[in-house]
């Protein structure tokens, strides 16, 4: 597991499973029980992006496009999220997340 690697996880009811953004640093990755995860959901009609949220698509490992939101950030332990990662977000939407969190953590 490593930073900005995007898993399945589920949430308890009602949310369900959703994409997540791992945004733990690669050394807590691999040693601790738990990271820190940013919840996707699917971008669906004409909705847009608001200004915490950031669009994922295919280049970033889903399905379909998706918005990352990035004013909550969960710790979910590495067990509960699926083997294996879909993908990782890149190099463009990283810039965009960091851009967001700090802007949502009023830095």
């Amino acid at each position: 597991m490593k930073q900005w690697e995007v898993y399945e996880y589920s949430f308890p009811d009602p949310i369900g499973k959703h994409p997540v953004v791992v945004i733990s640093n690669n050394r807590l990755c691999e040693k601790a029980n738990a990271v820190n995860v940013l919840k996707c959901v699917t971008l669906r009609g004409d909705r847009r992006a608001t200004d915490v949220e950031v669009v994922l698509n295919g280049a970033d490992g889903l399905d379909h496009k998706s918005l990352v939101a990035c004013d909550v950030i969960y710790l979910v332990k590495k067990s509960a999220l699926n083997d294996k990662a879909f993908g990782s977000v890149s190099s463009v939407r990283r810039s965009a997340i960091r851009k967001v969190m700090m802007a949502c953590l009023g830095a």
